[in-house]
């Protein structure tokens, strides 16, 4: 993937250049969580703010995404 989408492109941009397995998780807090992840694991963080982070690791690409973004999502009820 060019890193400039992984950076600074388009969600949408993002989305279709994404290759092989993914990982996309929920957080809290997400720029904590994707600060944790960068000093833990040694990810690249390419972009975070409250919503959303993308990071990378050895070519693998990460996407967090804040819980309170998953409003109308139907999968949160499942975690009570």
């Amino acid at each position: 993937m060019d890193i400039s989408i992984a950076a600074a492109g388009p969600a949408s941009e993002f989305g279709r250049n994404l290759m092989g397995f993914g990982i996309n998780l929920l957080a809290t807090d997400v720029e904590r969580t994707a600060d944790f992840l960068a000093e833990i694991l040694s990810m690249r963080i390419h972009r975070a703010d409250q919503d959303s982070a993308v990071l990378e690791h050895d070519g693998n690409f990460f996407q967090l995404h804040g819980e309170h973004t998953y409003h109308d999502n139907p999968f949160p009820g499942t975690l009570e």
